[in-house]
């Protein structure tokens, strides 16, 4: 089933408009406007052209990603580039790590149709498996380093100033980014 977005001109010219719409939200710093519209043109199964640049621009923006909501945003949309692509441990994999930061039903509903296909045997079962995929295989799954970086130094910062207020912030933030319990407070 193909979600894609026809205009006046065509389904080639949307996907093109798009891709152009979604540079401009990056330009504009704009990250989860550009992961949301990148979302949407995989969800429309792009040609193999279109899907190559949506992987190298999603990969560029994750460096740039500080909320759960964008970090999940950026793996269903690399989960719906791979299923694309037939890759479906990869695109099961994707998708369960999305879910772990904010839940969606068209990824649940996907995963589901993946396992569903696969049969019992599935690899991807649960996130710990989709986590030991995507290590072993070396794909970059979270904020880089620099980000968890600079929000555990705002923390330290807050909890000098004894700031609790911006100090549970960021630590929510943190907690949100990485799952790890340590930042709550």
């Amino acid at each position: 089933m193909s979600h894609s977005q026809t205009g006046t001109n065509g389904p080639i010219e949307s996907t093109r408009n798009a891709l152009a719409e979604a540079r401009a939200a990056e330009e504009r710093s704009d990250t989860t406007r550009a992961l949301e519209i990148y979302e949407g043109i995989a969800l429309g199964e792009p040609s193999l052209s279109i899907e190559e640049t949506c992987q190298r621009d999603l990969d560029a923006l994750l460096g740039g990603i500080t909320s759960p909501q964008d970090l999940a945003t950026y793996h269903r949309a690399k989960g719906y580039l791979a299923l694309g692509g037939g890759e479906d441990e990869l695109a099961a994999a994707h998708l369960a790590i999305s879910l772990r930061f904010a839940p969606n039903t068209e990824a649940i509903a996907t995963l589901e149709r993946i396992r569903q296909r696969n049969g019992r045997k599935f690899p991807i079962t649960t996130y710990d498996d989709a986590v030991r995929l995507m290590v072993t295989s070396r794909i970059d799954m979270g904020p880089t380093e620099r980000i968890v970086e600079n929000l555990q130094k705002k923390l330290d910062e807050a909890r000098k100033r004894d700031d609790d207020d911006a100090a549970r912030q960021v630590a929510k933030k943190l907690y949100g980014l990485t799952l790890d319990r340590s930042y709550l407070l």
